[in-house]
């Protein structure tokens, strides 16, 4: 392996070389500079003395898990994955990340999304299989081995179809950033980020691996808020600052008013944007008025949008129920967010009879029923105690930034941006102009002040428009959320960026 020099001592390597020069006088060997005894043996022998030194210092530095944690030292990868293990924590291999894109379509004309395509967002390809046919009418039709249906619908003056795809990549991409593509085109106007891409990761760095050993390494049953974010990160791999936890005497914490303890809430967000679903579900009803009910809306912050066959529906209620449970207490309002909670949906189509086959548009943080079932195992579960897994309480962000300086086009610019916003702690409460200028941080791009923002609060029961002029945005306490509980959320769309 070739031995880098930028990086030893040089005051080091000028020593040793003199002590390798005198060494070999002594045995009657012309060791002056430039000599061949001086440039091919004793300064390649210093360089590595350097080195090896350089090594050892790293190989005891590694030892410092507080300094490889807090960034001061990189560390030595096999030295840090033999302390992390002693803790019985190992380093985490990439994964791919998931989502959906949205085809932007001249017609309402059968689309065959195949192998001739390719997505990319950036550099990072975005995979899809089997080939992806969409349909104006999903009569009939049955996905088979080869080929999967899916319905194209109107928007406006065009339509659209969803096509899910991973990233072998792991990175993850807004909702709204632009996908270029190759292949047969069609049909096809343009394509973006429908639901978010996430839930992947990159192979973790020493930095990432330390800081999950000093955070504490949760042990099998869970019962503080330590060993809960531990869990969480060693199994799901969410980060600690995506993991809130809300106790008895909480405000964030609902299902106990009469403060008898034992009742614990575990708000819970990957990095990454809020993912879209498409949930199914059956309605029927006389007279044109229908009433479904959406049993599986584990994490369902909101419903967006209704179909009732092909059609959208305008005009729909949500109304949140909380299913029976024997583990956890929860009224209709305490299960908001969590894995218990229902959607009664009912809705109007005048004229119109007999039952229909419908889906719901849903923003959501998915797996939130894995995470309940994983925590809920009886080798996991603190007896006892009644904890529940829950999406935070969702501030989707508008915001206008202008910059001015550096080279990044405006669309990286608004990719970090987006990325940081979509990284900030679950309850931090407050985004300002400061998070954007970290964001942009050793770019050369400068932000200029000041920064308008708005949001959009999802409420357990509808949603309200919080702005400020000064360069930030604050969560009120409201009925129903509390901003210790509340996680901000940033898409490509959302974000508008310009030059000066």
């Amino acid at each position: 392996m070739a031995i880098n020099t930028d990086i030893l001592d040089a005051e080091q390597m000028t020593r040793a070389e003199e002590v390798f020069a005198a060494l070999l006088a002594d045995e009657g060997l012309d060791c002056t500079p430039g000599t061949a005894v001086r440039e091919l043996v004793a300064r390649p022998a210093a360089v590595l003395m350097a080195h090896l030194e350089a090594y050892k210092r790293s190989l005891l530095a590694s030892l410092d898990l507080a300094a490889v944690a807090a960034g001061e030292i990189e560390g030595d990868d096999g030295v840090i994955d033999a302390l992390a293990s002693t803790f019985r924590v190992f380093r985490r291999s990439g994964t791919a990340s998931r989502g959906s894109v949205i085809l932007r379509l001249a017609s309402d004309a059968m689309t065959y999304v195949g192998p001739s395509y390719r997505f990319y967002a950036g550099d990072h390809p975005l995979l899809f299989s089997p080939t992806h046919v969409g349909v104006a009418d999903m009569t009939g039709l049955a996905d088979s081995a080869d080929a999967a249906y899916v319905p194209i619908r109107p928007r406006g003056d065009e339509w659209y179809m969803v096509v899910p795809v991973t990233c072998p990549s792991g990175e993850s991409f807004a909702a709204g950033t632009k996908v270029q593509f190759t292949g047969g085109v069609g049909n096809v106007l343009g394509v973006s980020v429908y639901s978010p891409v996430t839930g992947g990761g990159k192979t973790e760095t020493n930095r990432d691996l330390a800081r999950r050993v000093l955070y504490g390494v949760a042990p099998g049953v869970l019962s503080t808020p330590l060993q809960l974010r531990g869990g969480f990160g060693d199994e799901f791999g969410i980060p600690p600052h995506r993991v809130a936890v809300f106790g008895t005497g909480s405000p964030a914490q609902r299902r106990d008013p009469e403060g008898k303890g034992g009742v614990v809430d575990v708000a819970v967000a990957p990095s990454g944007d809020c993912a879209v679903g498409h949930l199914l579900f059956e309605a029927v009803g006389t007279g044109g008025d229908y009433v479904g009910t959406l049993a599986d809306a584990a994490g369902v912050c909101e419903i967006t949008a209704v179909y009732a066959g092909d059609s959208p529906v305008k005009d729909f209620q949500v109304e949140w129920k909380a299913a029976p449970s024997e583990l956890h207490a929860a009224t209709d309002g305490g299960a908001r967010y969590t894995s218990l909670q229902t959607a009664v949906i009912t809705f109007s189509l005048p004229g119109a009879s007999g039952p229909f086959s419908c889906e719901a548009v849903v923003r959501r943080v998915p797996d939130i029923a894995t995470m309940q079932t994983w925590l809920d195992s009886s080798d996991r579960r603190a007896p006892g105690q009644d904890t529940l897994v829950r999406a935070p309480a969702p501030c989707f962000l508008s915001l206008s930034a202008t910059v001015t300086g550096g080279e990044l086009p405006e669309e990286s610019v608004r990719e970090r941006i987006v990325r940081h916003l979509n990284d900030l702690p679950v309850g931090r409460g407050r985004v300002s102009a400061q998070d954007l200028a970290d964001a942009l941080q050793g770019t050369g791009t400068s932000l200029v002040y000041p920064v308008m923002f708005s949001g959009r609060l999802v409420l357990p029961s509808g949603s309200r428009m919080i702005s400020s002029p000064d360069g930030s945005l604050a969560v009120p306490s409201l009925p129903g959320v509390d901003p210790a509980e509340v996680v901000f959320y940033a898409s490509a769309e959302g974000v508008r960026v310009s030059r000066a």
